[in-house]
């Protein structure tokens, strides 16, 4: 389960933008990330948004943070 660049980015995109919202990174969900994606104005320009969707459908928030903890530690 190895994210695409675009993708990789995105994350950490949208992982800066919810510790900046004061969200802690236990409370990570998919449906959070998905939306902040959506919604942030910068983060909805981004390449790989179709990408992040498709890579995540099939992901549990568990697994979301399992992955974060990868990827950014």
């Amino acid at each position: 389960m190895t994210p695409s660049p675009a993708v990789t980015d995105l994350l950490r995109a949208a992982t800066a933008e919810l510790l900046r919202q004061g969200v802690d990174k236990p409370d990570f969900t998919v449906e959070k990330v998905l939306n902040l994606v959506q919604m942030d104005p910068i983060l909805s320009k981004m390449n790989g948004r179709r990408e992040l969707f498709e890579f995540l459908s099939p992901v549990s928030d568990d697994q979301l943070r399992q992955l974060l903890n990868d990827l950014f530690s």
